[in-house]
């Protein structure tokens, strides 16, 4: 996760008078039964954690590495429905936005 430069962007886009009100954290590793994919999951949370308590003001999702890169339109409806149920269906969904949000011009930021 790339959580300083992410802090960049959005004081540059405050800077710019740009508001910016989610930010989607992406390539989080679903939960997983080999060692591997637990410890880093385990880590990705920590990051995600530290991301929502340094900036708490915006909305932050999470979207779930796919296994293959999401491509063509029923591939990113399937990935759009997944990032807006509550459920985490684990490789091909994500959990809800947390957290309150300024309001203004929306733009979205992205960390992963």
């Amino acid at each position: 996760m790339a959580i300083k430069e992410t802090g960049r962007l959005l004081s540059s886009l405050a800077a710019l008078d740009i508001s910016c009100r989610q930010v989607l954290v992406n390539m989080i590793v679903p939960a997983g039964h080999c060692p591997l994919c637990t410890a880093r999951r385990e880590q990705d949370e920590r990051y995600f954690r530290d991301f929502k308590a340094r900036y708490p003001a915006y909305r932050v999702a999470r979207a779930m590495r796919q296994p293959r890169p999401v491509r063509g339109l029923d591939a990113l409806a399937a990935f759009g429905r997944a990032m807006y149920s509550k459920e985490d269906a684990g490789a091909a969904a994500a959990g809800p936005a947390t957290g309150s949000s300024p309001a203004r011009v929306p733009a979205v930021a992205t960390a992963g």
